[in-house]
């Protein structure tokens, strides 16, 4: 899985293709995990974990680089409000995004993460540190995967 960008952060209350669990600054310091690293100084920087989730949940999105075809872009527009946003979202007024969960089957996307991602292994995840010893809520076995926004720049209006 690529990381998504970080402007993206802010709309989501879960991380990771399938939201198994509620995003924290947890899901952040997981990834500082070896063998090598003892649990007392990876908790020693919690603090610092902390500032980064701050950090990446306040990104925004980078300005479109070139002029916007305006004509082009409310076709874009139609389409995205008929096709795409059920799924994914909208933006401007009214803006909405409800982090819909889609079928594996309706995705049509790689079923290995949904699928190969034991429940077991979440729960576990979920009792540990990393889940705040089952403080957040956890969302095992979605048998799908969650549409993520797709805002790619910033731009007026």
């Amino acid at each position: 899985m690529k990381t998504p960008p970080y402007w993206l952060s802010k709309k989501k209350s879960r991380y990771y293709a399938d939201g198994f669990i509620a995003k924290t600054h947890r899901d952040v310091m997981q990834f500082t995990m070896n063998y090598s690293v003892p649990r007392e100084k990876i908790l020693a920087n919690e603090e610092t974990f902390k500032d980064i989730y701050t950090w990446i949940n306040a990104v925004e999105s980078p300005k479109c680089p070139s002029p916007i075809d305006q004509a082009l872009a409310r076709r874009g527009g139609i389409v995205s409000a008929s096709h795409c946003a059920q799924c994914h979202g909208t933006y401007g007024a009214g803006a909405r995004y409800q982090e819909r969960v889609v079928a594996l089957s309706e995705v049509g996307a790689d079923p290995v993460r949904a699928r190969d991602f034991p429940v077991e292994f979440v729960k576990h995840l979920d009792a540990s540190w990393v889940g705040q010893y089952g403080q957040p809520p956890i969302y095992p076995a979605l048998n799908g995967y969650i549409a993520p926004p797709i805002r790619r720049w910033a731009v007026d209006g």
